[in-house]
C-alpha cells in the first residue's frame, strides 16, 4: 500500500500487514516482517548519523513501528493511534505521526 526507498534499500508495506525490505540492485528481499493486523499505511525511510531507520504506520492498528536499518530488527512500537495512521514525517530528533482519530503524535530519540 505503500513504499519508500533510501539509496539501495526499498521497504515496501502491503494490504496483509506484511512490510518487505528490497536491494535494490539485486531484486532481493532482505528482510520481511509481518508488523501490522491489516494493511501498511505509511512507510518512511530516515538516515542517521549511525544508521537508519525505517517507520511503519498502520491502517487499521494505529501502530508505529521503528525498524533499526542496520540489523533489520524492531526497535520500538507505540500504539500512538486509535485507528489508521495517515503520515510520518521526520522532525529535529524524531518523528511525527497523524492519524485518522485527529491527533498528532511525536516521537523523540
Amino acid at each position: 500500500m505503500d513504499f519508500d526507498w533510501k539509496n539501495r534499500l526499498v521497504v515496501s508495506g502491503d494490504k496483509s500487514g506484511l512490510c518487505v525490505f528490497w536491494d535494490i540492485n539485486t531484486g532481493q528481499s532482505v528482510f520481511e516482517s509481518y508488523c501490522h493486523k491489516g494493511g501498511v499505511n505509511c512507510v518512511r525511510l530516515f538516515e542517521q548519523s549511525e544508521g537508519g531507520l525505517a517507520v511503519t504506520g498502520g491502517l487499521k492498528d494505529g501502530i508505529v513501528n521503528i525498524f533499526d536499518l542496520r540489523t533489520h530488527k524492531p526497535v520500538g512500537s507505540v500504539r500512538a493511534h486509535s485507528s489508521c495512521v495517515t503520515s510520518i514525517q521526520s522532525i529535529t530528533g524524531g518523528v511525527v505521526s497523524t492519524g485518522t482519530d485527529s491527533l498528532i503524535s511525536v516521537f523523540r530519540q
